[in-house]
């Protein structure tokens, strides 16, 4: 009798499975990698908010006395735009006097500069809103007349538009900036002047057409497809400086970077890397690139986006699948145990962070009821905190929001996917004999019936198919067993997701009848 101790985190499957490291799982379906530990991924419900249309875009926009949510989409009949504010409770519709064109997922760019909202759709010119929720959102101060960008964001306390279209033409590389804002305003002017800090430049040392920018520390990074470069504010004569960054690193689409603790994470039109502005660091290559870039939807990837988590220190990085018109795949760097997790959820269009009303309750100790032991969960891993930021999305065609909470999904379970294929057990070709299986797991729901089901299979090589024993059911401190044999030996576990769990390692007993 033999026995190992599997203790596998995160998954790859770039590399076939008798390639791949023993200390990895080779595939995985709405799981992450928390702390080293395969866990459930969160689960969602619905937010009671009525939306005016079907939503694109999320923006968050707090004031002293209320966390507001800008969102953006398109009528019920797909044949104008909105723009509407809500508090998780109210919603106002402050779609511009104008109107909005039509808009699809990936459009949207926005940002707050000085506690002032603003939102870019790439068709109109773009728009900012007062704090007023009779008020609808108006055309920005000064802006040129005729002008439209593909993306707006805030920097130090300017705005950058980038790729340009005004009545001569179309200008890819161009950035304009605005004159500095006051505190608390939006900038007033866009025409250059002696006595201002508005004018423009251009990323012209690099190819390509300008997607999107974001701040990376005190600096701002601008995008192209396949390149960036690294914008800093001067004063002075030129306002801002330039330098070329990288030459082969830029982004897929618009929303495709974000910041978290001094380094940009971001999709690149190949690979998922976080960079500090000097050095690109690839979070999935020799692991997931390949596969997941022959997963992606090809009409529909500009809808791919990066969201932060910043309580569970995490980047969702959201994609379209083949197929899909919104994403329905993330994949979620823990930057803790640095592995990259995998979800998939019901199609939606953009996630960001925030706070959505208070939808959590009184959470504080004092008001808990039960027994301790009766708590559900797993102790010491946070489940929601509705004074703190949390992950929300919003579906299209269901007109939702809804935000991550606990592990079922809008009270429905959901199934996990975990699986180890054609490992020889350190024993070389040596025919191996399944005894027993010990899955260390926690989770109350764990100690139910059909809540793991587990497999055994078998082959004599790599090129066999796997021959699968039938499924079982696996309970806490219960072993499974099964007698299947073979040179090479794969388990898989499904996981019916009741409420939260993690599985800490897995022992196997087998025996070795020899080998050739």
């Amino acid at each position: 009798m033999e026995q190992i101790s599997l203790l596998p985190a995160g998954f790859n499957k770039d590399l076939p499975p008798e390639k791949a490291p023993d200390d990895v799982w080779n595939d995985a379906r709405n799981v992450l990698f928390n702390d080293g530990f395969a866990a459930n991924a969160p689960g969602w419900l619905s937010a009671p908010v009525v939306l005016p249309g079907k939503p694109l875009y999320l923006l968050p926009y707090f004031t002293p006395l209320v966390y507001w949510w800008l969102v953006a989409g398109n009528n019920d009949a797909g044949t104008a735009g909105f723009l509407a504010v809500t508090d998780g409770t109210n919603t106002f519709d402050i779609t511009p006097v104008g109107g909005l064109s039509v808009t699809a997922a990936g459009d949207w760019t926005g940002g707050v500069l000085n506690g002032v909202p603003f939102v870019n759709n790439g068709i109109d010119a773009p728009v900012w809103w007062d704090g007023v929720t009779v008020n609808p959102a108006t055309t920005l101060p000064d802006w040129p007349a005729n002008t439209t960008c593909k993306a707006l964001r805030p920097f130090k306390f300017h705005l950058l538009a980038m790729n340009i279209t005004d009545p001569s033409g179309t200008f890819g590389d161009l950035v304009l900036h605005s004159d500095a804002a006051d505190p608390g305003t939006i900038p007033q002017s866009w025409t250059p002047d002696p006595s201002n800090q508005a004018g423009s430049f251009s990323i012209g040392a690099i190819p390509g057409e300008l997607l999107d920018g974001w701040t990376l520390r005190d600096s701002f990074v601008v995008y192209k497809q396949s390149s960036s470069a690294l914008i800093t504010f001067a004063g002075g004569r030129f306002i801002f400086g330039q330098r070329g960054m990288f030459v082969e690193t830029g982004i897929l689409a618009r929303n495709c970077a974000r910041e978290l603790f001094g380094q940009h994470y971001t999709i690149t039109d190949g690979d998922i890397v976080r960079h500090n502005g000097q050095e690109v660091v690839s979070l999935v290559d020799g692991q997931l690139r390949e596969w997941l870039f022959s997963q992606i939807d090809a009409t529909s990837f500009e809808g791919a986006h990066v969201a932060i988590d910043h309580g569970n220190k995490q980047v969702w990085f959201n994609f379209p699948k083949v197929g899909s018109s919104y994403c329905d795949l993330s994949l979620v760097w823990d930057l803790t145990s640095q592995r990259m997790g995998v979800v998939e959820y019901a199609p939606f269009a953009y996630m960001s962070r925030g706070i959505l009303g208070d939808l959590g309750g009184d959470n504080s100790f004092d008001a808990a009821t039960g027994t301790f032991d009766a708590a559900q969960g797993i102790f010491d891993r946070q489940q929601f905190n509705p004074t703190s930021d949390q992950l929300i999305f919003c579906r299209f065609e269901e007109k939702q929001l809804n935000y991550l909470v606990g592990a079922q999904r809008n009270g429905a379970e959901s199934t996990c996917l975990l699986q180890l294929l054609s490992k020889d057990l350190g024993q070389g070709t040596a025919y191996k004999t399944v005894d027993k299986l010990w899955v260390n797991a926690e989770g109350n729901s764990f100690d139910l019936q059909d809540v793991i089901s587990v497999r055994f299979g078998a082959q004599e090589s790599s090129s066999d198919p796997i021959r699968w024993s039938p499924v079982q059911s696996l309970y806490r401190n219960k072993s499974a067993s099964y007698g299947i044999s073979g040179r090479l030996i794969s388990i898989e576990l499904q996981i019916r997701q009741r409420d939260a769990w993690r599985i800490n390692g897995l022992d196997l007993d087998y025996f070795v009848d020899g080998g050739q």
